[in-house]
């Protein structure tokens, strides 16, 4: 069975004709240098989390505060800055009555934590409100980080969790965590004895599911709005891959272009202005600028197949892949955002077969792409700065359609093995590959086989 990348140029050789000559535009060639992933220069910090306790009846236990410490366990191991100190360790500690608002540091230095977080809650049945407290200690150096108080309807307390938590990493990295981030992935669903494709929205810990389409077609290639309140994608609803947005919340979805053949693979500027696409009414896969005016502006104009665009976060410039280079293969090239092509074009990929949907990094330092290595595809990473490049993952699997967390800490990708496709992250520097498992909520059955074309959102309010 073919990859996702090898399936969808497939598609962009049929959809368009005259597509390649033995001419080739003159490329300056440098050796692509294959490195060894940089080591972790993050040391992991030992954190201990007591147990929440019940404001006004701290002896008092229920399912809230393991579920809330469950939760916030879960977010701070999966950022991989912080290891957690075993309750056993300070079980002695928490039987002691203690005053929330302080620590003794060298009792807690004594058991090996750095870092104490401690949190109170309180709950609110006649509004059906809970109200959270944490408070973060620095053991190691004595000294109190930060408190915060969240007040919210019962049913948001993932979501507070998830802030603290990033307000966490913020405090130890001086970047907001990923904790309230969203995949927006294609998925397979069973639905009434049948298995269809939708579009759905998970947060990055596999919880609180949404689908946003009922198309029960071939959707491809979500895209979030720079605020994170659309996506855009294609959908086969209408027999021809026409270019759609959905809001998020409302789910309410209208067309944005359905030009005869592809309208697909969009990626939204910075400013939200435009959308870069890839049409093929040019009887040829050609990248183009889509206004918030709905104005076309073509920004390739070449006879090979050019596809997979992506911004750099300034936006004045765009990734993206073609197979110009005369070898009839794809690889990886920039261009200008505002000439496009007609300017001069870089290559940035060599020594591989096939090379797709590149991904620029919103610290714009680099670009992760898709790479043939040996019989598998494998993310690779770009490092503009240093013109070098590094292979991110490998193994008998195939790993593609990378996307960076909005602090570009992770990426999360496609990764397929004996035909079975889901997403995975691993994290810049990281040697572990987790897999993104959505779980099953609100009615919703996801296929476990069917997870596709993953999208990281941006920060979101």
């Amino acid at each position: 069975m073919k990859s996702s990348a090898q399936l969808f140029l497939c598609l962009l050789m049929v959809l368009c004709v005259g597509l390649f000559s033995n001419q080739a535009v003159a490329q300056s060639q440098s050796p692509e240098y294959e490195l060894e992933l940089l080591k972790k220069t993050q040391k992991k910090v030992d954190i201990a989390v007591p147990r929440f306790v019940k404001v006004n009846n701290p002896d008092e236990k229920d399912s809230i505060a393991e579920k809330a410490r469950s939760i916030l366990m879960d977010d701070l191991i999966f950022s991989e800055l912080f290891r957690e100190v075993s309750p056993a360790r300070f079980a002695s500690i928490e039987r002691v009555k203690q005053d929330p608002t302080q620590i003794d540091y060298q009792t807690w230095r004594n058991i090996g934590a750095q870092w104490v977080l401690k949190s109170q809650y309180q709950l609110e049945p006649e509004t059906d409100s809970i109200t959270l407290i944490f408070r973060l200690f620095d053991a190691a150096n004595g000294k109190f980080v930060v408190g915060k108080r969240y007040r919210a309807k019962k049913n948001f307390l993932r979501k507070i969790i998830h802030k603290f938590a990033d307000e966490a990493v913020y405090r130890l990295t001086g970047k907001k965590g990923i904790a309230s981030t969203r995949i927006a992935f294609v998925g397979r669903i069973r639905e009434k004895g049948e298995i269809v494709k939708e579009i759905f929205t998970a947060d990055v810990d596999g919880r609180n599911v949404k689908k946003l389409t009922r198309d029960g077609s071939v959707l491809l290639k979500p895209a979030w709005s720079p605020e994170g309140a659309k996506v855009a994608f294609s959908s086969y609803s209408k027999k021809n891959p026409d270019l759609y947005m959905i809001d998020t919340k409302s789910k309410k979805k209208w067309l944005m272009l359905n030009l005869p053949g592809l309208n697909a693979a969009p990626s939204w500027s910075p400013n939200g202005n435009e959308i870069a696409l890839v049409l093929s009414k040019d009887l040829n896969s050609e990248i183009y600028s889509f206004t918030k005016t709905r104005k076309l502006r073509r920004l390739t104009k070449h006879y090979s197949i050019d596809t997979s665009p992506s911004w750099s976060p300034d936006g004045g410039k765009i990734v993206f892949a073609s197979d110009r280079s005369g070898s009839g293969f794809p690889q990886i090239y920039i261009m200008n955002s505002l000439n496009g092509d007609q300017d001069a074009v870089t290559r940035i990929s060599f020594n591989s077969s096939h090379n797709d949907n590149p991904a620029w990094s919103p610290d714009g330092n680099k670009i992760a792409y898709t790479s043939k290595v040996g019989e598998h595809f494998q993310i690779k990473i770009y490092y503009l700065k240093d013109r070098k490049t590094v292979i991110f993952t490998n193994g008998n699997v195939d790993r593609e359609e990378p996307s960076w967390s909005p602090d570009g800490s992770f990426l999360v990708f496609q990764e397929t093995r004996n035909n079975r496709s889901h997403l995975a992250f691993k994290r810049i520097g990281g040697s572990k590959i987790r897999r993104f498992i959505p779980k099953k909520e609100e009615g919703l059955m996801i296929d476990s086989i069917g997870e596709f074309h993953p999208a990281w959102s941006p920060y979101l309010n």
